[in-house]
């Protein structure tokens, strides 16, 4: 077994299903790899679909792992804990992959060198797309990307490139690596859980990036990205700037040790550019979506310096067990 592929999913039986099916049809070797469904406490008809999925065997090596909660890195954890590879695949359940996406992957890995791949995230837009997404798009010295989506254009010529630019749809990464980071940070979590984000990925990414660990881009390990037309409105862009600026303050406080009793811009300026930098690429324009982030950076704050059982939380070492969570269980 050279790969594990790990999509954690939540209540997307559609789109899993839709990105199950483009799987089966990457040319790369059956045998060669598995794919784990990591159902992160889905209540719509995800179980029954990934039952019916499996009878029809267009996965030789297809496993469906059922979750007792939500959360993003709690699927992202279960897979990397049943997973027979080395190389852990992680996916969105919403990308259509390119037909070379593993057999580029498992390339890219034949150095022993790189411990984490990524490529290209294209738009794969439900409906015509506003004009002002597209204006939502940056550059940079390796090509575009546009964080609001998770989308990445770095062209056809693979490079070495900083950890920050494999986003987490398309993220692939060696076990052991992962182990030594630490694994994921709490996120994607339900509304009602938002006080328990953290930084997801991008913890990870820092780690490697402080390590001098090689990430690569390989044109050919790449997908195509979900953007419903749901997420190309105004209230979207909102509700992320403001989800990003809680990410923000968790890094604030796990650094620290303690919440920040500063303006939370300021404190940033003068003390974490590099973060404050990484978050802007996610919630960069207008001021609105600057005061969207300050407001939920300020209602992390404001929760941690409440409750010492989310300050417990944040400060947790890693995130593998899964009910070792303070009160978490019992909330959901």
């Amino acid at each position: 077994m050279n790969l594990s592929v790990i999509i954690p999913t939540r209540n997307r039986a559609k789109l899993l299903l839709r990105t199950l099916d483009a799987i089966a049809k990457v040319e790369f070797p059956q045998s060669a790899f598995e794919v784990i469904v990591a159902d992160t406490d889905s209540t719509d008809s995800t179980q029954a679909e990934c039952k019916e999925f499996s009878g029809r065997k267009s996965i030789r090596n297809f496993r469906y792992e059922r979750c007792d909660r939500p959360g993003l890195h709690v699927g992202r954890h279960k897979g990397a804990q049943v997973a027979d590879a080395e190389i852990l695949v992680y996916a969105d359940d919403d990308i259509i992959p390119d037909s070379t996406w593993l057999d580029a992957i498992s390339e890219s890995f034949s150095d022993p060198t790189v411990v984490l791949v990524g490529g290209n995230n294209l738009p794969d837009y439900e409906t015509t797309p506003p004009d002002w997404v597209q204006h939502l798009w940056r550059e940079n010295e390796w090509g575009r990307y546009n964080g609001h989506y998770s989308l990445i254009d770095f062209g056809t010529k693979g490079k070495t490139i900083p950890a920050d630019y494999v986003y987490g749809c398309n993220f692939s990464i060696r076990k052991s690596v992962l182990m030594e980071a630490g694994g994921f940070h709490p996120d994607g979590m339900p509304k009602e859980l938002l006080r328990y984000r953290g930084d997801g990925e991008s913890s990870v990414s820092w780690a490697l990036d402080r390590a001098g660990k090689k990430a690569v881009f390989h044109p050919e390990a790449s997908v195509r990205h979900w953007v419903p037309a749901s997420r190309m409105k105004p209230e979207y862009l909102s509700h992320r700037g403001y989800i990003q600026g809680i990410s923000a303050s968790y890094t604030e406080v796990r650094v620290k040790g303690e919440p920040s009793s500063f303006n939370p811009i300021r404190r940033f300026l003068g003390d974490s550019k590099r973060r404050l930098v990484y978050y802007m690429k996610r919630a960069e324009p207008p001021t609105w979506l600057l005061k969207r982030f300050v407001e939920g950076f300020r209602f992390h704050q404001d929760e941690v310096r409440r409750d010492p059982l989310l300050l417990q939380w944040v400060l947790k070492k890693d995130y593998w067990d899964e009910a070792s969570s303070p009160k978490l269980m019992q909330q959901i």
